[in-house]
């Protein structure tokens, strides 16, 4: 449909490299003629489904036809039947009549997922978009094939026949299941979520979003809350809010608790974390973590849990060490990225951590333990030389001022080392090793980039959510006592000791709920504006897109009239309401400003102890060998192979676990190549 005449010649404009001399002509009344001829043969075997037809609206071809078309059709042969693929499980719907054969989906596939599985089978009138052999195509980006479909060929299956595209209310907003905050649009009939589907936005996660991000939205109406519940002899029962917030209330602000403790979950906002660590500040209670949390939390600089490196960056890198991080089911749009890398600069990617064997470009694994990566960080690795240097065999060679101009070199380190008994001093080390590395060109590279796999943890160390005074037992599973626990919007409650006192504040019920006394029910990030920090250090927020029922209430609503019922404001004014913001008074506490990397890590830098010139060898000694050696030698300490990831991508949290998409999809993956790659591979180190 792009043609064109280029010096009286017909040709498609696409596929023409522009040169002197030529002489183009868009329109004519030849082009006219062609382009309906093209048109014409597009829809030899196209049957006439517009009528029920779910892309009705957004068709491509409708669009087309209407300004190209013919007033009439001159095909009165048979049309052609395709059967239809059954190679999606329930997430895309087939019907393969209706392809035009643009092999936009087959491209996709191969190029963006490294997935061969649909191809062109047949030529002429027997061509047909297949697979070679069928099997179930689980990709985490697949969705996006259906946005790509000009045609009805490819529609999503839980949207199907649910509504027309001029019947929807569209709502700009961001997806809040990984931490890259995506731009999404939500489609919204009869207060009900009908689709989700990506906006463009170049700088996160261009035109594609993941599969949980598409799909998950149904779990937001599955073991969903919809009024206070109180425990009462082991069962909950349904009361008033004022009866919920008098009996958490009476036991907050006795003063009879042996313990007090917040636990924030994977999907709190900046200004739910910001009243929860006002509020219980105001008790002088420190304890307010991320559910995850060990004895480290980076909360003092930015850039030890943000990426520090723009997606241009990552798709330019010559070399990438990946450290116990497997993006493609923890981040698949940044794994994209590196995917792009890989075809485009031929970057080559190592691996610390469990083998690699699941991803979409090589991947060279070259040590499964924290000894590998402390012996490769002193250079005295084998892979050491070939990784950087290829013909030099220690770290003195970083102290050549030519290095500046040697290949570009991005460290992301997983989450999973940020939980580990031992991060702070694995992070110190990759710190101080990224230091030497940058000391050229400290203005143009980051220190190092954190793939954090949710928007929880970046709120929680955006804010210091870290528990000061119980640094020697910071597990939230093993508190022992008369002990108040407020739960946020976490995943898990732990198996609680008789006299303890539980408190949860969410939309849906946790796994072990039975161990809950009060349950608060809250508002969705999809009927309330959730103001996030993702990965990037971009300050994102979520937009209204539902009404929220009557009976339940935003997070910070929540904290709000548990200090208006604390300070008992109500006795000097009634509209209590109106007071909130200037009672809390913590509007200051986000900042919405961007975010100056380079002033943070010039900042780190000079605050690093050790003087730049010392040769590397002797500062490493004297710095980290002994704290390296005694935590080598830590009998009692974690096992230092590092722990596997995510193992399974669709029920890796709690909003997928309850979506009834997610969990179908898992089910019918569990016999594909994901989990034989993913759980039963023996590794070399197994």
């Amino acid at each position: 449909m792009c043609l064109v005449e280029v010096n009286g010649a017909l040709a498609i404009s696409c596929a023409v490299p522009i040169v002197d001399n030529m002489n183009i002509v868009t329109v004519s009344q030849r082009l006219l003629h062609a382009r309906e001829a093209v048109l014409e043969f597009l829809l030899v075997n196209h049957p006439l489904d517009c009528p029920i037809c779910d892309q009705g609206g957004e068709c491509d071809l409708q669009d087309i036809t209407l300004v190209f078309g013919l007033d009439r059709g001159r095909f009165y042969q048979n049309k052609r039947s395709v059967d239809n693929l059954n190679c999606f499980g329930v997430l895309i719907k087939t019907i393969m009549t209706r392809c035009i054969h643009c092999t936009r989906c087959v491209r996709f596939l191969s190029e963006y997922t490294d997935t061969f599985d649909l191809g062109v089978i047949g030529r002429g009138n027997s061509m047909e978009i297949g697979t070679y052999i069928e099997k179930v195509i689980d990709h985490e980006l697949s969705g996006n094939i259906i946005d790509l479909c000009p045609v009805g060929a490819l529609t999503s299956m839980p949207y199907s026949f649910s509504a027309r595209p001029w019947e929807l209310n569209s709502i700009e907003s961001i997806d809040v299941l990984d931490a890259m905050a995506s731009s999404i649009r939500v489609d919204v009939a009869n207060n009900i979520v009908i689709r989700i589907i990506p906006t463009l936005m170049e700088t996160i996660n261009e035109d594609w979003i993941t599969n949980k991000a598409r799909y998950a939205f149904d779990s937001l109406n599955i073991q969903r809350v919809l009024t206070p519940k109180v425990r009462i002899n082991g069962q909950f029962v349904n009361c008033s809010w004022a009866t919920a917030l008098e009996l958490v209330s009476n036991r907050l602000f006795s003063n009879k608790w042996g313990y007090l403790q917040a636990i924030c979950g994977n999907y709190v906002d900046l200004t739910t974390a910001s009243y929860a660590k006002k509020f219980f500040n105001s008790f002088g209670c420190n304890n307010i973590v991320y559910q995850y949390s060990s004895e480290y939390m980076p909360s003092d600089w930015q850039c030890d849990f943000l990426l520090n490196y723009s997606m241009e960056q990552i798709e330019n890198f010559d070399i990438v060490l990946l450290i116990n991080t497997n993006l493609r089911v923890e981040n698949p749009l940044l794994n994209s990225r590196l995917r792009k890398n890989h075809l485009n600069n031929k970057g080559v990617i190592y691996s610390f951590g469990n083998g690699l064997t699941y991803s979409t470009y090589p991947v060279i694994n070259i040590g499964n333990s924290l000894k590998s990566l402390m012996l490769f960080l002193q250079g005295k690795y084998y892979y050491f030389n070939k990784l950087f240097f290829h013909s030099f065999y220690n770290m003195s060679y970083i102290n050549n001022q030519n290095y500046a101009n040697h290949a570009s070199i991005g460290l992301i380190i997983g989450q999973q080392v940020l939980f580990r008994p031992d991060a702070k001093i694995v992070t110190d080390c990759l710190i101080t090793f990224t230091r030497r590395l940058n000391k050229y060109y400290l203005v143009n590279k980051p220190v190092y980039g954190t793939c954090v796999n949710y928007l929880g943890y970046i709120s929680c160390a955006e804010l210091a959510l870290y528990n000061y005074s119980n640094k020697k037992n910071n597990s939230i599973s093993a508190i022992s006592g008369n002990s108040f626990t407020y739960h946020i919007g976490t995943e898990y409650v732990p198996n609680k000791i008789p006299g303890d006192f539980v408190v949860y504040q969410g939309y849906q019920l946790p796994d072990n709920h039975k161990e809950i006394d009060i349950f608060l029910p809250t508002t969705t990030h999809h009927e309330t504006v959730h103001i996030y920090m993702n990965i990037q250090g971009r300050i994102r927020s979520t937009k209204v897109a539902l009404a929220s029922p009557n009976t339940v209430l935003p997070n910070k609503e929540i904290f709000q009239l548990l200090y208006i019922i604390k300070n008992k404001s109500y006795l000097n004014n009634l509209s209590i309401i109106d007071q909130f913001y200037l009672i809390m008074g913590l509007n200051k506490e986000i900042r919405y400003d961007s975010f100056n990397l380079l002033y943070n890590i010039i900042k780190k830098d000079l605050l690093t102890k050790g003087d730049i010139q010392t040769p590397w060898i002797l500062y490493w000694n004297a710095v980290y060998g002994q704290k390296l050696l005694n935590i080598s030698n830590r009998k009692t300490m974690k096992n230092t192979v590092f722990d596997r990831n995510i193992s399974n991508y669709y029920t890796s949290d709690l909003i997928s676990r309850y979506s009834k998409n997610m969990s179908t999809t898992a089910v019918k993956t569990i016999t594909t190549s994901f989990s034989n790659k993913i759980n039963n591979t023996k590794q070399p180190w197994e």
